[in-house]
């Protein structure tokens, strides 16, 4: 530990886009808490911009208590339900090819602007995989796109390897995509529509 009495900074510090990224951010959150409350607008903030300084401990707990804290967090689950929210606003105005242009850069956008976390990023690029896939004409693996979104990140990032929330966005990914077949098949069977006895019958 070390301790200072008095201390002088003789260059100024210098505000980057990430200084106003943060700050446009925390103006979007204050606003949302201004108009809807500390709770509801805290609630908000957290599922819009990633920003939990207003979720209470409280509310922490409750979402803890029954299992769906992860909603707290941005995931893919928001960016999707962000990118269908855009594509179905172009329909009307874009050509499907320049409204996966748009998506692309929507995602990468939403990243940066919420903090650059690794779901969110992870999630980021999978899409941007997905919508370039479609762009050319092939078709979109999911495997394949986590792998190459696991690959950036770890490429653009090493640290990102001692990140549990990384490695949880991973491998939560991992375990939808390996048992997504399994369970469409499961559901195909109880969804399938019965017979009916007597037509057949006759």
């Amino acid at each position: 530990s070390a301790a200072t009495d008095d201390a002088v900074f003789y260059q100024k510090s210098e505000k980057d886009l990430k200084y106003y990224i943060h700050t446009a951010n925390e103006y979007m959150c204050d606003r949302m808490v201004d108009m809807l409350g500390k709770n509801a607008g805290g609630f908000c903030s957290a599922l819009i911009l990633g920003n939990r300084t207003y979720v209470s401990s409280g509310m922490r707990l409750d979402f803890a208590r029954i299992g769906i804290s992860h909603l707290l967090a941005l995931s893919g689950l928001h960016l999707s339900i962000l990118a269908q929210t855009i594509d179905f606003i172009l329909r009307g105005f874009l050509k499907k090819k320049y409204r996966n242009i748009v998506l692309i850069i929507s995602c990468f956008a939403f990243a940066v602007f919420t903090g650059l976390s690794a779901s969110v990023i992870r999630a980021s690029i999978m899409l941007a995989v997905f919508f370039a896939a479609d762009i050319i004409g092939e078709e979109n693996d999911s495997l394949t796109s986590l792998s190459i979104a696991a690959f950036l990140i770890i490429l653009f990032d090493p640290s990102s390897v001692y990140d549990i929330g990384f490695w949880l966005s991973v491998c939560a990914t991992l375990g939808i995509v390996l048992m997504r077949p399994a369970m469409d098949e499961l559901f195909y069977k109880w969804q399938k529509p019965r017979k009916n006895k007597l037509l057949r019958a006759i």
